[in-house]
């Protein structure tokens, strides 16, 4: 059998006649988000039913937590509401929503590197009184900057008579070239 690419237009109508259950969501979601992005509100039931599940199971691969996973969803969900009207008509609302949720987890990502994580402690967890080795290092450096510190407090500074000289020098100088 012969089969010849017709282009997009077929393949919507050949997943309409159910042929294809990929094509019919897809084809669904996006007639729907076209309406929703026209005013229909009601049209954001149906994008939320067949983007949802698919997107939080992206975002659960991704982030390894349901937490994050949910958060990142609800976000990539209002950022398509916010988005609605520049949505273009006969563009694919899948392809964009996976954009939307990408970026946003990439967003947290880079803010996650940025910001310091809280160290969750086990409540029953005694804390420790020896020092850790990083405790040690920063002490060892610390130490150091403040002996530096010190003796260049120890040095004496130069007297404003010696400052005056060294101005009187200069002054000389100028005035011989």
């Amino acid at each position: 059998m012969h089969v010849r690419a017709l282009g997009p237009a077929h393949a919507l109508e050949w997943g309409a006649r159910g042929t294809s259950g990929h094509v019919q969501a897809r084809v669904e979601v996006d007639v729907a988000m076209e309406r929703y992005a026209a005013g229909d509100d009601a049209a954001f039931a149906t994008v939320y039913d067949v983007l949802a599940p698919r997107l939080y199971g992206y975002l659960l691969r991704q982030t390894r937590e349901r937490s994050s996973a949910e958060d990142l969803l609800q976000q990539t969900m209002l950022h398509i509401h916010r988005a609605r009207v520049r949505f273009i008509a006969g563009a694919e609302v899948t392809p964009w929503a996976f954009a939307i949720a990408r970026r946003l987890f990439l967003d947290g990502l880079r803010r996650g590197k940025r910001e310091p994580r809280a160290v969750e402690v086990e409540p029953d967890a005694a804390p420790s009184v020896e020092p850790t080795a990083d405790d040690v290092v920063h002490a060892h450096e610390l130490e150091h900057r403040i002996h530096e510190v010190l003796e260049r407090i120890r040095q004496p500074a130069k007297s404003v008579s010696d400052r005056a000289v060294s101005y009187t020098h200069l002054d000389v100088y100028k005035r011989q070239v």
